[in-house]
């Protein structure tokens, strides 16, 4: 779960920067959400990905 939560967080870095420079509640939801949507669209590549080092 860490390697792939990693993964997302690298892909929407600047949503979590502009998070942690904000520092608001709202901008924090905003992230959370966004981090949650782009985990389901992504999770099949993920999942391969990790598959592929594993091999």
């Amino acid at each position: 779960m860490t390697y792939r939560f990693n993964i997302i967080l690298m892909a929407v870095g600047a949503v979590i920067i502009t998070f942690y420079t904000n520092g608001s509640k709202k901008g924090f939801r905003y992230s959370q959400t966004y981090i949650e949507d782009l985990f389901e669209e992504y999770e099949p590549l993920i999942k391969q990905y990790f598959e592929k080092l594993s091999s």
